[in-house]
């Protein structure tokens, strides 16, 4: 069905999906901030009128639902026989591998599954027509979901990359900046999440993955406390910091 590439055989029809824009935001690695920062970017657009499609990437170990109070919802299917997105919010549309398979039971797919299941959360899902863009986020190792976006959103799929100041999340960051620019995926900003927590050395630390991956914008979010506590409304607390992450990315109200 693949073949030996990342494009799977999919419907003349669905091909329009992959028309609208998308914008992944990865890292490398685990435990930076991806899903915090996915979930409030979504949350902020949508809260400004846009109309969003969050994809939760992280198959084996999906967390959106968790972002939003959806845990434990399961999905329902309408009449076309496509998966209805959860909607946590207006405009906000959510499709995650944790509102379909329970908690705590483990999810053992191959790559061709993984691949297979990340085509189908945009094909076999009834996204609203006018749909403004997808917002995709990544596991820790994202090479299959990468190019599988890529070779079919094409020049339509950007990425944002989220790090630490820590030189273990900068040096796996470095490594995802290297994916993209080999895939020919674009940056549109990398993210310093935690800003503050790991001082002069990780603005440094930061400062050069900025400039191995072709200097794109940078946003940095603060260290917060809070963020622990009530993570998917820190748009809400640094609304400026997500007006300039819209910005970079292209998005225009």
């Amino acid at each position: 069905m693949y073949g030996g590439n990342a494009v799977t055989m999919i419907p003349r029809w669905a091909k329009r999906i992959f028309k609208r824009r998308c914008i992944s935001v990865g890292s490398g690695k685990g435990g930076p901030g991806k899903t915090t920062i996915a979930a409030n970017l979504a949350a902020y657009l949508a809260e400004h009128g846009l109309k969003i499609g969050l994809v939760d990437a992280d198959i084996h170990t999906p967390n959106v639902d968790c972002f939003f109070g959806i845990e434990g919802e399961r999905m329902d299917v309408n009449e076309d026989m496509l998966i209805v997105p959860k909607e946590p919010a207006k405009g906000l549309y959510v499709m995650s591998v944790g509102n379909i398979i329970p908690s705590g039971v483990p999810i053992l797919w191959s790559e061709e599954k993984v691949r297979d299941f990340l085509i189908k959360a945009f094909t076999s899902v009834d996204w609203p027509k006018k749909l403004d863009l997808y917002i995709v986020d990544l596991p820790p190792a994202s090479v299959i979901e990468l190019r599988t976006l890529n070779a079919n959103f094409r020049k339509r799929h950007s990425t944002v990359l989220v790090t630490t100041g820590h030189k273990a999340s900068v040096a796996d960051c470095k490594r995802m900046a290297g994916l993209c620019l080999t895939e020919g995926v674009k940056i549109s900003a990398i993210v310093d999440n935690m800003h503050g927590r790991f001082g002069s050395q990780g603005e440094k630390n930061v400062e050069s993955l900025l400039k191995e991956a072709g200097n794109p914008p940078l946003i940095r979010v603060p260290d917060d406390p809070g963020m622990c506590v009530d993570g998917c409304y820190l748009y809400k607390k640094y609304e400026h910091k997500f007006l300039k992450l819209a910005e970079a990315v292209g998005v225009v109200f």
